[in-house]
């Protein structure tokens, strides 16, 4: 946590708290890209298979456990955020973590 938005965090609402995390935790896998492999929810939620194959590929195991797990990805929870959320929350989201989203093509 950015030592100067440690107050801040505490009295934000989860809303915001959880895309603060995302956005740290996206920024710093993607800051050692040779020790990350990347796959969007989306990815999942269309071919969990292949993305299980990819993840088990990267970690040198049976991809067979993880492809039933991630069989319980649904493509109707994609964006879900949006609709969940109170439209103040959807605003801290936006707020903390906008650009990033942008960045990752999410409008």
């Amino acid at each position: 946590m950015e030592p100067e938005r440690r107050d801040e965090f505490t009295r934000a609402r989860e809303a915001t708290r959880a895309a603060w995390a995302w956005r740290r935790y996206l920024t710093a896998a993607r800051a050692a890209p040779e020790h990350t492999l990347e796959i969007r929810y989306e990815e999942i939620a269309a071919d969990p298979a292949t993305a299980a194959e990819l993840i088990a590929s990267r970690l040198e195991t049976d991809p067979a456990p993880l492809a039933e797990a991630l069989r319980q990805v649904h493509s109707r929870s994609i964006g879900r955020w949006r609709r969940d959320l109170a439209p103040e929350e959807v605003e801290d989201v936006e707020r903390e973590a906008g650009p990033l989203l942008r960045q990752l093509g999410y409008d």
